[in-house]
């Protein structure tokens, strides 16, 4: 196993959630787990991933930890245990860069919270799916209510404390939903909410449940953002989406091959509230087998996980092409898609094209115009895909 430089760690703070969105892959994705882990972290469980970073560290020799604080909902954690575990982990991070983020859905954020996003300089993201009429179709509370009123109301907090100095800009995590209109999702977000940091997430779906009939759907949606943005013409405004794949074209084929060696040193993880550990969970959604053997931080390591069956899986399949793929113009950009959960079928495990192939090709295709109607040279950008 190449040498941990960078390690990124999903941590579940809490594996119980506030309200229910109907599209939520780890409360109604078929894996079930969750129910026999702690409904928020406990101390010891804290400690424990605590001593899993120190040793880590110092056998790895990591420069860099990223703590990303996941649900469930992470804010159902009490404030004062909160502010304790994040300077227990500050100080068992000591010796390297450590950067945390939190995923919320905003609603339970006050000024005390703030208080403590600020203390240890936390990247917030609010999660939303549009304006109010779009986000409270799907994003509801524990009694069908919608949300959207009261996620407002946590994001503009945080936005206030980052224009005061105090914060970085919150960011908006937005699933696509193709019966939505992009421009009127853009333009709210943009326009009146004054969001700065913003990524539209392609659903965590495979070919088991995928609906074939919104095939190129997500790429005219994206497709619809991404000229948005462009018109908009404010380089503040960041969408995660765009700029990787902008990145990827404007790289040609070495650029590509030395960035994914590159990668090969950055690891991720997940560990659950009952402190075992795992991998991207993400996966959790179509390969929940790949969960089953989770050992708890005080008996195992990384080398120990990335030695297992389920990650040389995971990693073989991130490492191969599909079938499908080869000598497909953007194989090398696209590399089988955006991310590996979309390739999932129960017949061909990985081995498949993105159920969002053809939704790919357009916005690539789309950004691909568009850097040659900036004044990319066409042969650098013929380049970039021989």
């Amino acid at each position: 196993m190449a040498r941990t430089s960078h390690l990124q760690i999903v941590l579940k703070v809490s594996e119980r959630c506030n309200i229910k969105c109907t599209y939520c892959y780890f409360f109604f994705g078929g894996d079930q787990s969750y129910k026999n882990h702690a409904a928020v972290i406990e101390d010891d469980s804290i400690e424990a991933v605590a001593r899993f970073l120190e040793r880590e560290i110092a056998s790895e020799g990591i420069d860099r930890v990223s703590i990303a604080l996941h649900g469930g909902e992470p804010l159902l954690m009490k404030k004062q245990r909160f502010a304790r575990m994040l300077e227990r982990l500050t100080r068992a991070t000591a010796s390297t860069k450590l950067t945390v983020s939190l995923q919320t859905n905003g609603m339970l954020i006050d000024d005390e919270w703030v208080d403590i996003f600020t203390q240890y300089q936390i990247q917030v993201g609010v999660s939303l799916d549009g304006p109010r009429r779009m986000n409270d179709v799907y994003r509801i509370d524990k009694r069908n209510a919608g949300t959207y009123d009261r996620s407002v109301e946590g994001l503009k907090r945080v936005q206030n404390a980052s224009m005061a100095g105090w914060l970085p800009d919150p960011a908006i995590l937005c699933v696509i939903n193709v019966r939505n209109d992009p421009k009127a999702i853009f333009e709210h977000f943009v326009g009146e909410l004054g969001v700065k940091k913003l990524d539209f997430l392609l659903p965590d779906e495979n070919h088991e449940v995928f609906d074939r009939n919104t095939i190129g759907e997500y790429g005219k949606f994206l497709s619809t953002a991404f000229h948005l943005w462009v018109k908009e013409n404010d380089p503040s405004i960041s969408i995660r989406i765009f700029e990787h794949l902008v990145f990827l074209l404007k790289s040609n084929r070495a650029g590509r091959r030395k960035n994914k060696e590159a990668q090969r040193s950055v690891k991720v993880i997940t560990v659950s509230s009952d402190a075992t550990i795992g991998l991207d969970d993400v996966l959790r959604s179509a390969v929940p087998s790949l969960f089953f053997q989770m050992k708890h931080v005080d008996e195992t390591s990384l080398s120990e996980l990335f030695a297992g069956r389920e990650s040389a899986i995971v990693e073989m399949a991130s490492e191969q092409l599909p079938d499908s793929c080869r000598g497909c113009l953007w194989d090398d950009v696209c590399a089988g898609g955006y991310h590996l959960v979309h390739r999932y079928s129960q017949e061909r495990e990985f081995n498949n094209a993105s159920v969002y192939c053809e939704d790919m090709k357009i916005i690539l295709a789309d950004i691909l115009r568009a850097l040659h109607r900036s004044g990319a040279p066409a042969e650098r950008l013929v380049e970039a895909l021989a």
